[in-house]
């Protein structure tokens, strides 16, 4: 396993290539997320012996938490038609800002350009 303070370091210092520590630290990030995933639901077995919620074990405190609850709509039918109606207001804006022109519809009402914000750059290594 590599020294990542030490790698942080040497780019910070100027020892090392920071494109060259940035695709060793993704590779790594990438390897140490399949491993976490796959001893999960071991130690979630695991876990589940100590009888409680939070625990402290080798130095470590573990918490476990329940599943989140989620809603679907998509059975309801007045939902899907609201949100297909919603959609198709969302991409007469979308064409407005790619457009920078406020447009009007078919039916003559006035169609305001979505506002439009950019994200943080990103660099990707392939």
């Amino acid at each position: 396993m590599i020294n990542i303070s030490q790698l942080v370091q040497d780019v910070i210092d100027g020892n090392e290539n920071p494109l060259v520590a940035f695709a060793v630290l993704k590779t790594h990030a990438k390897e140490l997320a399949t491993a976490i995933k796959e001893i999960e639901d071991v130690a979630m077995t695991e876990a589940s012996h100590y009888g409680e919620k939070k625990f402290t074990d080798h130095g470590h405190t573990f918490e476990l938490r329940d599943g989140s609850r989620r809603h679907s709509f998509k059975h309801l039918d007045h939902w899907v038609e609201k949100n297909a109606e919603l959609k198709a207001i969302e991409t007469l804006a979308k064409q407005a800002a790619t457009a920078n022109a406020t447009m009007v519809d078919d039916n003559g009402e006035i169609i305001t350009p979505a506002q439009v914000t950019y994200t943080k750059p990103s660099i990707i290594v392939t």
